[in-house]
């Protein structure tokens, strides 16, 4: 999951390098007209041109950040989708109330099985079933969707307001650690 929160995070800040470089290029022309260097209608004509390398770059990051959001549902999508041949058998018949299961033990099978979705959901139904707490290893599937919606609206609006304090989440990494859903942070191995 780390290289999705990664990639949308490297798509971002790539986004940001970039659109500084171009701030800097009107930044230079308004002073070249400051300056006189330049005629009021070479000023427009340039800052209109650097105008247009930004609205194409917007643009690009958006489908590239909309590609990775799709990729990732799709990633999960696929993770979650219960196969029968994911069943471990011996585990499994913990399940059928020869024993009781304790937090635990719950919290042991579900780090054993942190990467299996079918194990995760019947630990998941145990827990609520017998009422048992327990330490998840694996987040739910709607969690993870809606955590890393959560994190791709943060980055548009970084994107958006380059200078907003949602772009200073995504820059720092203590940060951005922080504006991560739980549900996100879990290390489990999605496609």
């Amino acid at each position: 999951m780390k290289k999705y929160v990664n990639s949308v995070r490297h798509i971002a800040l790539k986004f940001f390098e970039t659109k500084n470089i171009l701030m800097q290029r009107i930044a230079n022309i308004e002073e070249k007209y400051r300056k006189n260097d330049i005629t009021e209608k070479q000023k427009i004509k340039q800052i209109a041109e650097v105008n247009e390398l930004m609205s194409d770059l917007l643009n690009k990051f958006t489908k590239a950040h909309n590609d990775m959001k799709s990729h990732f549902n799709d990633a999960v999508d696929a993770w979650s989708t219960l196969d029968g041949k994911n069943i471990p058998s011996d585990d499994i018949k913990l399940f059928s109330g020869i024993v009781e299961l304790k937090s635990d033990d719950l919290t042991k099978l579900s780090e054993k099985h942190k990467n299996n979705i079918v194990m995760q959901r019947a630990i998941n139904e145990y827990a609520k079933k017998h009422d048992v707490n327990y330490d998840k290893s694996s987040p739910l599937p709607e969690d993870m969707i809606a955590g890393y919606a959560s994190l791709c609206d943060i980055i548009q609006k970084a994107a958006h307001n380059t200078g907003s304090m949602h772009r200073a989440f995504v820059e720092d990494d203590k940060q951005f650690e922080n504006i991560l859903s739980p549900a996100l942070k879990f290390d489990i191995d999605i496609k």
